[in-house]
Parts: structure tokens; sequence; C-alpha cells
């Protein structure tokens, strides 16, 4: 039988310390550029998907915030549609 894979609770894998470290180390400016790309795409993706794509994925971020908190996900707020 093979040997499971242990999940890494609170360790961040090499990958993520780079990154970590590549956002600690840029400028303000750089910063400001990468987070406003980030909106950028988020939008167009946002703008381009149909209601039943936007329905779909409330859904699911509601489900997944649900099971993070150990709620029922039937019983929480309505989030409006844009």
């Amino acid at each position: 039988m093979p040997s499971k894979r242990r999940t890494l609770l609170g360790r961040s894998t090499s990958a993520a310390n780079r990154m970590a470290a590549s956002r600690d180390a840029e400028s303000l400016e750089r910063r400001q550029i990468r987070l406003d790309d980030q909106r950028s795409r988020q939008a167009s993706s946002r703008d381009a998907e149909s209601s039943e794509q936007r329905q779909t994925r409330l859904s699911s971020l509601r489900a997944r915030q649900a099971a993070s908190e150990g709620k029922d996900p039937s019983v929480l707020c309505h989030i409006p549609d844009r």
C-alpha cells in the first residue's frame, strides 16, 4: 500500500514562500500596478459570465463560506446579482 502524503497544515510551499518574498520586495508603485491588473482581470471575467454562471459561482462561494464557518448554506443571507 503506498504511503499517504501528509497535508502541510500551517506550512508554506517553496513556491508560496518565493511569491511572498517577491511581494514583500516589490515597490508600492509595482504593487498598485499588480493589484490594478488583478482587479481588471476579475472584472472582465465577471462581465463575460452569464447569469447562470454567476449564480453557480455565487452558490459555490456561499457553500464554501458556510462549510468554513460550520453553517448551513441554505440559510445564508442573499448575495444580490450585479
